[in-house]
C-alpha cells in the first residue's frame, strides 16, 4: 500500500500580542478538501475505479484519524479522516495516524496508508499523489497545504511461465500465463509440456488456485496425474517445475514518474509525464517446494514356483509381463499341463491410459487370472485328470521379490475359484439280485461287458 503525508500548517508562527504593537497570527482552522485522480494510465490496472478525480467531503482542520479516535474524543466518527476519505468513490480502506498538534499554529500531520481497493478488496498498488484543496473555508494566516509520498506503493504484475527440470529438451517453456493465472490457465499451460516434449511423459496434471494477501500474491498446488513413462501411469516422481518471470510487457508496463525523462517513451499518460523504466522492473520471489514425491513406478522381476519346487520352477517373471508370456513361463513347469492366463489393470480411480488417479497414495497394479483347464492325473491315456480342468492346484507360490522395484511393491497370490474334485475311485453294478465286482472309474467298455 502507499503511505502519504497529508501537513496542514500555518506558515507564520503564532506571535504573543504585544500591547499596542503586534497582532498575533491567526491559527489554522475550517476545513478542507482533497482530490484523488486515478484516471492516468500508470493506475488503470491497479485501481478499480479510474475514470474521473473525486473530491473528498469537507475534512475538519483538526479531524481525528481513525474512526475509533474520534468516538474516544466524543466526535462524530464519520468526521474523521478515515471515515471522510473511504467515502470517496475511488477508496477502498485506509489507515490513518495523526501527529500531536503544532503548539506553534494549531496543525496537523495525518498519514494515510492505502489498504485495499473498493471494489476488488485487494491492494490498489500505487496510488496517486492526494491533492489538498483550500478555500473560503480554509482558515489561518499564509495557511498552506501540503503532502509528500513516504512509500510508492506495490502490487504484482506481468506473466510467468513454467519448464520442467530434467526434461529431453531443456529449453521447452510452457505458453505465459498471468501471474494470477486460474487453476485451468496453469493446467492447460503445463498440460501442453505433453506434446511439446512426449518423451518425457507429461500428460496430466491437476492444479489449485489460491491468493495470498492482498498483494497479488498467488500459490498453485499442482499434482501429476498420469505419466505416461510409468507403471502404472498414476506413478513417476516428476522433476522440479522451474518459473521465469516474464516481466513487463506493453500490455503490463511498469511506469515511474519521471517527468522530461530524457528519451523516455511516451505510453499513454498525460503528456509524457508517464514513462516505461526498464530499471523498475524487479524480479519477484518465486519458490518452488515438492510437498509430496512421485511414487516409484513398477519394474524389476519376481520369481514363482508351483507345487513341489525345484521341480516346478522357480520361473523369474518381468514386473510387466503379458498374459501370453507368463502363460508360456508356467506352462514350463513339469507339474503344468494346459492353462490361460488373462491380465488386466487394477486400482481404485487409477491413472491408466486415460483415467486419472484422484486419491493420492491409491495402490494399483497389474493383475492376471491363471485358469487351469489341464491338469495332470491319472486319467489315461493322456495322463489328466477327469473331466478335464477338474483338480483343486496348490496356489502359486511368489518365491522372491528382491528384484522387484517400486514403492511398496509386491506380489499377491489369491484364489478367485476353488477347483473341483476329479473323478477317481470304482463302482460296482447290480442286476437280478445280483452285484458285479468293483469296476474302476474309468474302464473301457470290454473292463464292463467281462465284468458284467
Amino acid at each position: 500500500g502507499l503511505s502519504a503525508t497529508c501537513v496542514v500548517l500555518d506558515e507564520d508562527d503564532v506571535g504573543a500580542a504585544a500591547r499596542g504593537a503586534t497582532h498575533g497570527t491567526l491559527p489554522v482552522g475550517g476545513d478542507f478538501t482533497v482530490t484523488l485522480d486515478a484516471s492516468s494510465a500508470p493506475y488503470s490496472n491497479y485501481m478499480s475505479d479510474n475514470t474521473v478525480a473525486r473530491t473528498s467531503g469537507r475534512i475538519r482542520h483538526d479531524a481525528p484519524a481513525t474512526r475509533a479516535d474520534a468516538v474516544t474524543a466524543g466526535w462524530d466518527p464519520d468526521l474523521s479522516m478515515q471515515a471522510v476519505l473511504e467515502a470517496m468513490e475511488n477508496v477502498g480502506t485506509v489507515d490513518v495516524s495523526r501527529s500531536a498538534v503544532d503548539p506553534t499554529n494549531g496543525a496537523y500531520t495525518w498519514t494515510i496508508t492505502f489498504l485495499t481497493d473498493q471494489d476488488t478488496g485487494l491492494s490498489p498498488g500505487d496510488v496517486p499523489d492526494l491533492v489538498p484543496n483550500t478555500d473560503g473555508d480554509s482558515l489561518g494566516t499564509n495557511l498552506a497545504i501540503t503532502q509528500a509520498e513516504l512509500t510508492r506503493g506495490n502490487i504484482l504484475q506481468g506473466d510467468i511461465r513454467f519448464q520442467m527440470t530434467g526434461t529431453t529438451d531443456a529449453n521447452v517453456w510452457t505458453a505465459t500465463v498471468p501471474f494470477d493465472a486460474t487453476a485451468a490457465e496453469v493446467v492447460a499451460a503445463l498440460d501442453g509440456l505433453g506434446t511439446s516434449i512426449p518423451a518425457d511423459g507429461v500428460s496430466k496434471v491437476q492444479a489449485s488456485s489460491t491468493r495470498i494477501g492482498i498483494y497479488g500474491a498467488f500459490q498453485w498446488v499442482v499434482t501429476f496425474t498420469e505419466n505416461t513413462l510409468h507403471t502404472p501411469t498414476g506413478a513417476g516422481d516428476m522433476p522440479m517445475i522451474v518459473v521465469d518471470q516474464v516481466g513487463a510487457d506493453a500490455n503490463n508496463p511498469i511506469f515511474t514518474e519521471t517527468a522530461g525523462l530524457p528519451g523516455c517513451d511516451y505510453n499513454g499518460g498525460a503528456g509524457d509525464l508517464w514513462c516505461l523504466d526498464t530499471a523498475s522492473v524487479d524480479a519477484r520471489d518465486v519458490s518452488v517446494v515438492e510437498t509430496k514425491k512421485g511414487s516409484t513406478g513398477l519394474d524389476g522381476t519376481f520369481t514363482l514356483t508351483l507345487d513341489v519346487p525345484g521341480a516346478s520352477g522357480p520361473r523369474t517373471i518381468a514386473s510387466d509381463i503379458g498374459a501370453q508370456r507368463l502363460e508360456f513361463e508356467l506352462e514350463a513347469l513339469s507339474t503344468v499341463d494346459d492353462l490361460y492366463v488373462s491380465r488386466d489393470e487394477y486400482g481404485d480411480d487409477v491413472a491408466w491410459f486415460q483415467n486419472t488417479v484422484l486419491v493420492d497414495g491409491t495402490r494399483a497394479g497389474f493383475r492376471y487370472t491363471v485358469a487351469f483347464i489341464g491338469n495332470a492325473g491319472p486319467f489315461a491315456p493322456d495322463g489328466t485328470t477327469f473331466p478335464p480342468g477338474s483338480g483343486n492346484r496348490n496356489p502359486i507360490t511368489v518365491s522372491d521379490t528382491s528384484a522387484l522395484v517400486g514403492t511398496g511393491a509386491d506380489v499377491e497370490v489369491s484364489t478367485a475359484v476353488q477347483g473341483s474334485t476329479p473323478l477317481s475311485g470304482d463302482f460296482t453294478l447290480e442286476y437280478g439280485g445280483e452285484t458285479t465286482d468293483p469296476i474302476d472309474y474309468d474302464a473301457t467298455n470290454t473292463v464292463v461287458d467281462t465284468t458284467l
